[in-house]
C-alpha cells in the first residue's frame, strides 16, 4: 500500500529491538509524520524498550492502536479501493497471515461497515497505571505485576460493562 503515514507524538529510541537472528538493534523514531513501510511500522508497533516514556506495554498498545487506525484510513482510500491489483495483493496478504472463519462475502460486508467508521470520534482505552487509572504496579521477588487498585476486578468490570454507554466527545 506504499506506506502508512504515522504521526509520531514524541521522539524515542529503542536500543534493544530484536533482530531476526536473535540479536538486538537500535531503532530511532523522530517526532513528526513518517510514512512507514511494513518493516518500519512493525518496529514502531512492537518496540518494547523505547525512551521518553515509550518503553511500556501501555505505550506500545497505544502505538498499535494508532497503526491499525492509520492502516484502515490508508486501505479505505479511493485509490486503493478502485485498484484491483492492490486489493488482490492486500487480500492475499491477509489470507496468508490471518486465520478467520469469515467467508469472502462476510469480509466484503465487514469492509463496507468499516468504511463508515468515523475514526475522528473513535475512542480507545488502554488500561494503565496512574492516578485516574484502574491498575497499580507491584514488584517483588517473583517479578513485576499489574494488579487492580480496588483489590478486585469490580472497577474494571464496571468500566467494561459501561464503556459503550458514553457518547463520543
Amino acid at each position: 500500500i506504499n506506506g502508512i503515514p504515522i504521526e509520531i507524538e514524541q521522539s524515542f529510541v529503542d536500543k534493544e529491538y530484536p533482530t531476526n537472528n536473535f540479536g538486538v538493534q537500535t531503532v530511532v523514531f523522530e517526532k513528526g509524520v513518517e510514512v512507514m513501510n511494513g518493516e518500519r511500522a512493525l518496529q514502531f508497533a512492537r518496540s518494547r524498550h523505547g525512551s521518553s516514556g515509550e518503553g511500556s506495554d501501555f505505550a506500545r498498545a497505544r502505538r498499535q492502536q494508532k497503526m491499525l487506525a492509520a492502516l484502515k484510513v490508508k486501505i479505505l482510500t479511493p485509490e486503493t479501493l478502485v485498484n484491483p491489483i492492490k486489493l488482490t495483493s492486500i487480500f492475499n496478504t491477509l489470507i496468508t497471515h490471518i486465520d478467520t472463519d469469515l467467508n469472502l462475502v462476510e469480509m466484503i460486508e465487514f469492509t463496507k461497515k468499516a468504511k463508515t467508521l468515523n475514526t475522528d470520534t473513535m475512542v480507545s482505552h488502554v488500561l494503565s497505571i496512574g492516578p485516574d487509572q484502574f491498575l497499580q504496579e507491584i514488584t517483588n521477588d517473583y517479578g513485576y505485576f499489574l494488579i487492580p487498585k480496588a483489590g478486585d476486578f469490580s472497577e474494571i468490570a464496571q468500566f467494561v460493562n459501561t464503556m459503550f454507554d458514553a457518547s463520543p466527545p
